[in-house]
């Protein structure tokens, strides 16, 4: 059983000032793989999926071959002008059973797994994605992000790899990104680590960016601002 997530908030508080909020996510080590998945929830009903915490990824992917269940998915239609923005290289039919990641004339992505570095094609949708606020003192309601864009791919792919990524990299489609268009937060998060796998950690993607003072620095935490050419360290320690 994984130890309750209280004491996250409480180390939140002591990091930020009560009127700063966030989105929190709880970060896990996997214990086949040993990396570090963040826990999100996505689908329609919402479902609980860990995804691995991919830092150069530009954007996010999960496995829908298996038991992808969800009432709001669709494709990207290729002529579509979201799939115009997405900068795509391709367009796939397919000839399976019509589904998630399998439907004619869609936008098409590479996801890459960054262990391997095995890159497939596979079909773009979007989804529902949701994600706890909290003011550093409890956590509050759920934020939805309705059209989030992520890759469809196959069981292939995931050889060495939990279910999917979280793409926190440099791409206008990045996990980051898509939270900043929705609900206009700057581009920063943060990263709490720790040491045992059977210990969650967590992660904060900030709607105000922590100012100085905050005691980040001091704490261990990773934080990171996402630039246009690069993802920025702005403070670490461990």
């Amino acid at each position: 059983m994984s130890p309750p997530l209280y004491p996250l908030f409480f180390f939140f508080l002591l990091l930020f000032p009560p009127s700063f909020s966030a989105f929190l996510a709880p970060v896990k080590q996997d214990q086949k793989t040993r990396l570090y998945t963040l826990s999100v929830y996505l689908k329609t009903p919402l479902q609980t999926t860990n995804l691995f915490l991919d830092l150069g990824a530009s954007f996010s992917w999960v496995d829908c071959t298996q038991n992808y269940t969800s009432t709001t998915y669709h494709s990207i239609p290729c002529n579509s002008s979201l799939c115009n923005s997405l900068d795509k290289l391709a367009c796939s039919n397919c000839f399976d059973s019509p589904g998630p990641g399998c439907s004619n004339d869609s936008c098409a992505l590479f996801p890459e797994n960054s262990t391997t570095r095995k890159v497939l094609l596979a079909q773009a949708l979007v989804d529902t994605l949701a994600l706890p606020l909290t003011n550093g003192r409890n956590p509050g309601r759920l934020g939805l992000v309705r059209e989030f864009v992520l890759s469809c791919l196959k069981t292939p792919l995931l050889k060495g790899f939990p279910k999917g990524t979280t793409g926190l990299g440099r791409s206008n489609f990045s996990f980051l990104a898509l939270l900043s268009s929705i609900y206009s937060i700057p581009y920063v998060f943060a990263l709490f680590l720790y040491g045992s796998p059977s210990a969650p950690g967590v992660a904060f993607f900030a709607m105000n960016e922590p100012g100085d003072g905050s005691g980040c620095e001091k704490q261990g935490v990773l934080r990171f601002k996402c630039e246009p050419d690069c993802v920025k360290i702005l403070s670490a320690s461990g």
